[in-house]
């Protein structure tokens, strides 16, 4: 088939941003590591809203850690995050894409993640893959792998669930507040008025005006990642909503099944402040899961880990601690 790829020059950590358009497939894609890594590969899936731009802390990080002791040498492992379908900075060219829609639903994530891992990850033999998923990006690695057939789930060596909502998205505190936001948003004009409001917001105010207010809705006296911008922009925000209210729909029951299906093959860490994932859920997991109990961990961090600095040393130290533990 024919394959298209623009890639961006290394940043000063050498990471690499890729767009690659295959005739079935697009891809925004940012990794770290070599292309033909030794030893293993690690595929980040973000959250909502799916950019995988938020996590190159996250990403720099957890290499630091890997490779610090020794423990993996710098030419052993690429680590890379793959943005959700349709949440992404450019859009596929027609005849690239032919099934491009910006609807995407959960089931369409899980879908899209599966071919991904098809395409450019299973075929590397020899490898191990890790995966890694934030909050839906947590879930959607759960469908991902149940999805897989046994001889492809034999690839996979840890599955990493950073803040994972699993179950109850809807009956959560966020959800209680956030869902019929959702849905309203995604009724009537009021898509519209709100996109057409965020392009002027984002094209007559000045970052800095923009910043104060970012970190007044986050709740954060510290300095967040420049990439929370992009949450606010028009497109990124509609579908962010549009993929909340497939998320409420579907989240509502933990699936113990896929879990008792793959023993010790997940790892789950949890925030202490988490209202997408109150501590009572955590609890009823630990409960429902006893087998998973020694790969279980509470955290101090925030849902949103991935846009504050020091949060992302503690996921990314304890990621890595599991892998090199294996």
């Amino acid at each position: 088939f024919a394959l298209t790829m623009t890639t961006s020059p290394p940043s000063t950590y050498n990471f690499h941003k890729q767009t690659i358009e295959t005739p079935n497939l697009f891809i925004e894609r940012l990794s770290l590591g070599p292309t033909h890594p030794k030893r293993a590969r690690l595929l980040h899936i973000p959250g909502n809203p799916g950019l995988n731009q938020f996590y190159e802390e996250y990403i720099k990080r957890l290499m630091d850690n890997l490779t610090k002791e020794g423990d993996f040498d710098e030419e052993d492992i690429e680590i890379s995050s793959v943005s959700l379908a349709g949440h992404w900075t450019k859009k596929p060219s027609k005849n690239g894409m032919h099934h491009y829609h910006n609807d995407y639903a959960l089931d369409d994530q899980v879908s899209y993640f599966v071919r991904v891992l098809r395409e450019f990850y299973l075929p590397d033999e020899g490898i191990d893959i890790y995966l890694s998923g934030h909050s839906i990006g947590g879930y959607i690695v759960t469908q991902v792998v149940h999805s897989l057939l046994p001889e492809e789930q034999a690839r996979i060596k840890k599955c990493f669930l950073l803040c994972p909502t699993v179950m109850g998205l809807g009956d959560s505190p966020n959800g209680q507040r956030w869902y019929m936001r959702a849905l309203t948003f995604n009724r009537f004009f009021l898509r519209s008025i709100a996109e057409s409001f965020f392009h002027y917001w984002n094209k007559f105010l000045p970052y800095s005006v923009r910043e104060v207010i970012f970190r007044a809705v986050h709740g954060s006296t510290e300095n967040l990642d420049p990439h929370v911008e992009d949450l606010h922009s028009a497109y990124i925000l509609g579908n962010a909503l549009r993929l909340t209210t497939s998320e409420f729909q579907q989240v509502t029951l933990l699936k113990k099944e896929i879990f008792e299906s793959l023993p010790h093959r997940f790892v789950f860490l949890f925030s202490n402040v988490d209202e997408w994932v109150p501590m009572h859920y955590v609890d009823e997991i630990q409960k429902e899961l006893k087998e998973h109990q020694n790969d279980m961990e509470v955290l101090s961090v925030k849902h949103a880990f991935c846009i504050y600095p020091g949060n992302n040393e503690i996921i990314a130290s304890t990621v890595a601690k599991y892998m090199k533990a294996l």
